[in-house]
């Protein structure tokens, strides 16, 4: 890995750990809310073979987290880095190559993704029983946190105003949600 990419990876944990709380706890909300509402709500009135309904939609829910996290962590920044407050142009006249500032800033993003799957994981593990979670999932989250993360690159750097941010959220990461 290299220097640049390392940089950028830890500007990224410089701001994850000057923003802990709220990171963690906006981790968390969404979640949790997720599995009152459809897990231990409405899940009480369903069964599906072979698992509790709960099990069988945390897998989901986890994946919706990472998703929505990891393009929310580089899209959001960035943008608004990009367009308002004109930060971004401090990178390009930087010693650093645009593809190592591409792969650090993706790679910070699936991070915080994976941090949020994480938390939601450990939380299940906690307070459900019969969790399990197989040897592939963690890779297929952290790929999912991957495409998401360079999908939220790709979105901050074409898309030419932050109310154009929110529409291209309306169009085309809240019908990813419900796939």
């Amino acid at each position: 890995m290299s220097i640049g990419i390392i940089t950028i990876l830890w500007q990224g944990a410089v701001v994850f750990k000057k923003r802990f709380w709220t990171i963690t706890t906006g981790s968390l909300v969404t979640p949790m809310l997720y599995m009152l509402a459809f897990g231990w709500g409405a899940g009480r009135f369903m069964s599906v073979p072979g698992t509790d309904y709960t099990g069988f939609i945390l897998p989901g829910i986890i994946a919706l987290t990472t998703m929505i996290n990891s393009f929310n962590a580089v899209s959001s920044g960035l943008n608004i880095s990009r367009l308002y407050e004109k930060s971004f142009d401090e990178y390009i006249i930087a010693p650093l190559s645009m593809a190592e500032y591409t792969a650090g800033k993706i790679l910070a993003g699936a991070l915080r993704g994976m941090y949020s799957g994480f938390l939601i994981m450990s939380v299940s593990l906690l307070f459900m029983r019969g969790v399990k979670f197989d040897f592939l999932f963690p890779v297929i989250l952290f790929l999912n946190c991957l495409v998401f993360s360079g999908l939220g690159f790709v979105a901050a750097m074409l898309i030419k105003s932050h109310p154009d941010m929110n529409r291209f959220n309306n169009f085309v990461i809240t019908p990813m949600s419900f796939l």
